[in-house]
């Protein structure tokens, strides 16, 4: 049985491959493991598994296609080789084939007997017949069932030399293991009338077409088989004819089938003696020899084995008798032929022939269109994986400075998010720190009051959404205000990283869900983190700053930003936000310069600005940040490496590191398509590399 090990060990990779595990998420979590089919699931190419398990099919099709060797029966005329042929057919298949009906209904067309179950597979019919016109350059003829239309076939490469190269095929139900060509007397040449110009005015002599059909057919044939009659061995024209083949078919094999051996005890030792024989098969290369009885001649059973005789005896009677029994010719044959087992027989020597040339062939490119397949559809895995990343780093990038744009003032300068326990906290550090006349006055809960009261008319007017407009007025003065998810669901739609196709609807939803989760995101900060920031404010105090507009600024925004939340949805679908630098800068005059570039210089208001930068500005930016991620389905950190993002303008700019913070829980979520960190598991990448690897 032949074995294409090339073939074999692909289609085992590919059967491990089906379910292998070979990609694997990293971000955003969880961990994620897909096998093959499932990552061609998310990528909508299911289909393309399908696609290679019919190339594989295909594969094993031509495998076994090409298991069934194709032997060419030659030789001289009234050798045997339709005999030959017909030994191995079915009693239908024999009655289309003429034996001993040279002149009336000879041989003269190449006739392919192929297994019936080829032509009843359309892969493999269409196979053969592409194969039968590559070989000969033209389409097949098939031959006919009735007995007396084929033998007409058969017979018409005589009367119509034109179409001998034309192949007849039949398909008949006995063969299985393997295929034969009947061929006509190569020998012969048929030479069409010729015209009166023709005579005149060529001197090359016409083609061999017989020759030439050989020629061709070598590329199909694993074997030809040379049948000749024991007593014409001698003849030079056996010597002629090999000499002919070889010249058009050097190291196709060739067995010599010697028929007719008259049965006498020392026939077949006289045969392997021979010494033109010997020298015919060292010339040619002859692969064996193979020998025949003569079954006209009584006794030719005693030198016939007894194994090949059951076969045989299976064929019906009138077939019985004119068939030659073929086996191999050897010492051991030759010194007992009667016990020699059954292979030695021709069957035997079938099932034992490697592939011809265009089978081998066909497999080859099967096999390689097969690994080309299994590559490409993990070089689109790869792509897909590339572009995955590379659209989640955009994307987060894209998010990531949208945040930042949100938590930025015109200046460029951080702003800070109201928080009702972070700035009680804050307030109650700087009244601690207060000078006593200010702790006296009390001054700082009067302003905080006003802005109370300030919010509490502001309530009455027609509609939320007019209130918010009247409050983001109000703090305009302090460069802040309130974005709800209404107005972030419009900004990101403008982002290249949000699909153009996506809805406005979709986007509030989310801004809203991410606005409700950062209100019950709180970031833990102790009085004792907030005094530095306090003793900072009231050291620069009696230097001329003017404390009374920076209680001022502190106390209208912490109430009005935070009643104003609060009104609207429990604060829910508003984010508020303050910027201390640009109040201070506008408020207070002589400290334009306190920026982030400012802080660490000894600036006034430099640690109290630092302070709320780093407790308050860079947390909640984390927050919103890490909950905007969790919504669009992105990782929260890319390459486990600190997040760090800029703030300030030209000379001042000044980079910082964002805290990883733990965030509430989203309910809802929309990830962003072809969103994710996949890299190729071990099996993963050793099956893509492999299949690349074998690429020509």
């Amino acid at each position: 049985m032949f074995r294409h090990k090339g073939l074999e060990e692909v289609l085992q990779e590919w059967q491990k491959l089906r379910q292998a595990p070979v990609l694997g998420r990293t971000a955003p979590p969880p961990p994620v493991v897909r096998t093959l089919e499932q990552a061609l699931d998310a990528l909508g190419q299911r289909q393309r598994v399908q696609e290679v398990d019919a190339q594989a099919e295909l594969c094993r099709q031509r495998l076994e296609m090409a298991a069934t060797p194709i032997l060419g029966v030659l030789g001289e005329l009234n050798a045997g080789k339709s005999s030959v042929v017909a030994r191995f057919l079915s009693p239908a298949g024999r009655c289309r084939l003429p034996r001993g009906l040279e002149e009336a209904f000879g041989t003269h067309r190449f006739v392919y007997w192929f297994p019936r179950a080829w032509q009843q597979d359309e892969q493999r019919y269409q196979a053969l017949l592409r194969w039968l016109a590559q070989a000969h350059g033209h389409a097949p003829e098939p031959l006919h069932e009735k007995p007396e239309i084929a033998f007409q076939q058969y017979r018409s490469g005589r009367e119509n030399p034109a179409l001998i190269p034309v192949p007849l095929v039949a398909y008949d139900e006995q063969l299985q293991h393997f295929a034969l060509l009947d061929c006509p007397d190569v020998q012969t040449e048929d030479h069409p009338p010729a015209s009166p110009a023709a005579l005149l005015g060529s001197s090359s002599p016409p083609p061999n077409r017989r020759l030439e059909f050989v020629t061709q057919a070598a590329r199909l044939c694993s074997a030809f088989l040379l049948v000749w009659e024991r007593s014409q061995v001698r003849d030079r024209l056996v010597g002629e004819f090999l000499h002919r083949l070889r010249q058009v078919m050097a190291q196709v094999p060739i067995f010599l089938l010697i028929n007719k051996v008259r049965p006498k005890p020392d026939a077949l030792s006289a045969i392997l003696q021979d010494e033109d024989i010997q020298r015919i098969r060292e010339k040619y290369h002859i692969q064996d020899i193979y020998v025949a009885m003569d079954f006209d001649i009584p006794n030719w059973e005693r030198y016939t084995p007894a194994s090949l005789q059951k076969d045989k005896a299976s064929l019906p009677n009138d077939e019985a008798g004119k068939s030659p029994v073929f086996f191999r010719l050897d010492a051991n044959t030759a010194a007992d032929p009667h016990a020699a087992p059954a292979t030695v027989g021709l069957a035997a020597l079938f099932q034992q022939l490697p592939p011809a040339e265009l089978q081998k062939a066909a497999i080859d490119s099967a096999v390689t269109e097969l690994r080309q397949q299994i590559a490409a559809l993990l070089d689109s895995l790869d792509t897909w994986r590339q572009k995955c990343e590379k659209t989640t780093r955009s994307a987060w990038q894209g998010l990531l400075q949208f945040c930042l744009e949100l938590f930025q003032d015109q200046r460029g300068e951080p702003i800070q998010i109201y928080n009702l326990a972070f700035q009680e906290k804050l307030n109650k550090v700087i009244m601690e720190q207060a000078p006593w006349y200010v702790k006296m006055a009390n001054w700082f809960h009067d302003r905080i009051h006003s802005g109370v009261e300030l919010v509490r008319k502001m309530i009455p007017l027609s509609g939320l959404r007019h209130q918010a407009e009247q409050w983001r007025s109000h703090l305009q003065h302090w460069a802040g205000g309130f974005v709800d998810a209404a107005e972030l669901a419009q900004r990101s739609l403008q982002q290249r990283w949000v699909p153009a196709d996506w809805p406005m609807e979709r986007l509030e939803y989310l801004w809203k869900e991410v606005l409700e989760q950062l209100r019950r995101f709180e970031h833990q900060v102790s009085e004792a983190d907030l005094r530095p920031m306090a003793e900072d404010f009231w050291r620069h105090a009696p230097a001329g700053v003017g404390w009374r507009s920076a209680l001022s600024i502190l106390g209208s925004m912490a109430a009005v930003a935070g009643l104003a939340t609060a009104a609207i949805d429990g604060g829910a679908t508003l984010m508020a936000g303050y910027s201390f630098s640009a109040a201070v800068a506008s408020a207070i005059p002589g400290l334009g310069a306190l920026t982030v570039g400012a802080i660490g210089t000894g600036t006034a208001l430099a640690v109290c600005y630092a302070g709320l930068i780093q407790h308050n500005s860079l947390p909640y930016l984390s927050a919103f940040f890490t909950l905007a991620c969790d919504a669009f389905g992105l990782p929260h950190r890319l390459d486990d490496q600190p997040l760090t993002v800029t703030f300030g303008r030209g000379e001042q700019r000044r980079p910082f590191t964002l805290p990883q913070v733990a965030v509430p829980s989203l309910r809802v979520c929309h990830p962003l398509p072809n969103i994710g960190l996949w890299h190729w598991t071990g099996p993963g990448r050793q099956a893509w590399e492999n299949a690349r690897r074998s690429l020509p």
